[in-house]
């Protein structure tokens, strides 16, 4: 899983990193809007955790953005903004889960692992296959009790 993170305290954005990485996500970070929206367009990341107090746009205008031009990524929103109201108009906007600070690393890693187990998203894929033994798909062991299994950390 390779996750975007949009995050303008530099500090707080290492962390993030390091802790997800902790929890076999690997992300890359970037210090505002242009940067992370320049990003999304080379590489494609299986979701997005997003700061609405950027330095240069508001995050709620990226989120308004992508969705424009049909980009269906799965975003979360990372921010000090943790009223009801404001986190009604984040999801409304567009976001697909909202986590107010201060947070908790392991919470962070949990929502986007439930993000991403929707279907169609990376760990809520089905493979059908037909005498195969248990094997690993990356990090991931995979049995095949069955000729459907799911695949799932």
């Amino acid at each position: 899983m390779r996750v975007l993170v949009i995050e303008d305290h530099q500090r707080l954005a290492k962390l993030i990193v390091e802790g997800l990485a902790g929890f076999g996500i690997g992300a890359d970070t970037f210090p505002n809007a242009e940067d992370g929206l320049a990003a999304t367009k080379s590489i494609s990341y299986d979701a997005l955790v997003l700061d609405l107090g950027l330095p240069d746009r508001d995050g709620l205008d990226v989120i308004q953005e992508l969705r424009a031009k049909s980009i269906r990524t799965p975003i979360l929103i990372l921010t000090a903004r943790g009223g009801i109201d404001e986190r009604v108009e984040g999801l409304d906007r567009g976001a697909d889960d909202y986590l107010p600070k201060p947070f908790a690393m392991k919470e962070l890693a949990a929502r986007l692992r439930a993000l991403l187990r929707r279907p169609g998203g990376p760990l809520g894929t089905t493979i059908d296959i037909a005498n195969l033994r248990p094997c690993l798909f990356g990090p991931f062991p995979v049995s095949f009790p069955s000729a459907k299994s799911t695949i799932s950390p």
